[in-house]
């Protein structure tokens, strides 16, 4: 192939220019060098040897100028890297001329000794190479350039969907996220030990929430309480807003206001999970507000729990089910335990009462894996969200009025085995009578 510089510039701001960042301590690398290789190798088989990948990291974001939120990098650049600074790239290439089977770029920003007085540590170029294992590092400034002049030596170029290329001449541009989420999908051990350590924490704080429940106090003073209990158990913070629904507010599935009193009698919908070294729990509880449920609360809910119970038997290698046909067992067992309770809504309207999947992939993203299919049969080294639910309105008259205004849903995460599975989120309660001896001081 002869070589020719293609008289173009990116067209797009892939990273901040802002001066005013918050200081960052990047140095201690959480991943291990060997885990980080082992990663990047694996990845890089997939690809032909004039072929690269090429990914940004998060630039900084801003609430209003000079207040910033609190940093979190891209994952797919996160997993690959372990590189938690912004403002950053990296370019991936197979390379079976060395050892170690690739070669990695990273674009960073320069070390700038008057920011390291103001902010913190920071990585520079020369600590890219030192300690992150880059084989070359540039200031990200540079970025551009160096694509305009090396861009056209490939066949093809796999980046994110959301970054915007030119077009060139001969090269192909594909997206980056079927290969990682195919490889990122199954957990390696190092990672099933940090799920397991986010999803305790997790599991440790939705228990401390319940038991901090009483009628009166607001939605938002259980979301206070659940990213303390969280972060003093060494989790960066809660992995995403959490829904913390009194009563009615159960029913929509992602109400996040947190702004309503809680009240004698009703139940309480929280879902939430921490945040522990990049890596996600997911839990949702429902209970109730004065530590006892009613009759009516208690029928649905055991069919809630019914389904769990079942759908989780399944979340194994062996069971050679996927996500998706376990939402159509998880309706088949709803309907089921409503017929049980006489209420006799038509198998085809089970997705008015329960409008969402059965699940999700779990990981470095809470909603983990995107791309990766839900056909896919499970396979050992995943996690997954098992979260049936039932959404009663009041105005639903397919429904006795004793159950109207409910909203239940009950999510555990489950590490899928060869031929069994572990609930990574069973310390916290889900039987009725162990909900309810959380509440001694109501009895």
């Amino acid at each position: 192939m002869i070589s020719k510089k293609i008289p173009f510039s990116i067209p797009i701001r892939l990273f901040s220019q802002t001066a005013s960042k918050p200081p960052l301590s990047t140095l201690s690398i959480p991943i291990p060098p060997e885990e980080l290789s082992s990663r990047r190798y694996r990845l890089t088989r997939h690809l032909d040897q004039n072929s690269i990948i090429l990914l940004s990291g998060h630039k900084m974001f801003y609430k209003s100028p000079h207040i910033f939120y609190p940093f979190r990098q891209q994952s797919d650049f996160y997993y690959l890297t372990g590189f938690n600074e912004p403002n950053a790239a990296m370019i991936l290439k197979r390379d079976d001329s060395v050892r170690k089977g690739y070669q990695m770029i990273l674009f960073v920003e320069p070390y700038d000794a008057h920011k390291v007085m103001w902010e913190g540590p920071m990585c520079g170029t020369d600590g890219a190479v030192r300690s992150f294992m880059a084989d070359q590092a540039h200031p990200i400034g540079s970025l551009g350039a160096y694509l305009m002049n090396n861009i056209q030596k490939y066949d093809k170029v796999y980046k994110p969907d959301s970054m915007q290329l030119p077009s060139v001449k001969g090269v192909e541009m594909k997206s980056a996220h079927d290969l990682l989420d195919m490889q990122r999908v199954v957990k390696s051990e190092f990672e099933i030990d940090l799920m397991t350590k986010a999803c305790s924490i997790s599991a440790k704080a939705m228990k401390q929430a319940i038991k901090f429940t009483q009628p009166g106090m607001f939605e938002r003073a259980l979301e206070a309480k659940l990213e303390y209990e969280a972060k003093i158990r060494g989790a960066n913070g809660l992995a995403y807003v959490p829904v913390c629904a009194g009563g009615e507010n159960a029913n929509t599935i992602h109400y996040v206001s947190n702004a309503q009193q809680l009240r004698d009698g009703d139940l309480v919908l929280v879902d939430a999970g921490s945040d522990y070294e990049h890596y996600c729990g997911d839990i949702t509880r429902t209970w109730p507000v004065n530590g006892t449920y009613s009759r009516a609360q208690m029928e649905l809910y055991n069919a809630v729990l019914y389904v769990q119970k079942k759908i989780i038997e399944k979340c194994k290698e062996t069971s050679g089910v996927s996500i998706n046909q376990l939402y159509d067992y998880s309706r088949d067992y709803l309907w089921e335990a409503l017929m049980k309770l006489d209420i006799k809504i038509p198998h085809y309207e089970i997705p008015d009462v329960y409008p969402h999947d059965i699940g999700h992939y779990l990981g470095l993203d809470v909603h983990d894996c995107v791309t990766a299919s839900k056909e896919m049969p499970l396979k050992a080294g995943m996690v997954v969200t098992v979260e049936p639910g039932l959404y009663v309105r009041k105005n639903d008259t397919r429904f006795p009025e004793k159950y109207r205004g409910i909203g239940i849903r009950i999510e555990d995460d489950i590490l899928v085995g060869p031929n069994f599975c572990t609930n990574l989120t069973e310390e916290v309660p889900k039987e009725v009578d162990e909900i309810e001896a959380l509440f001694p001081h109501f009895k």
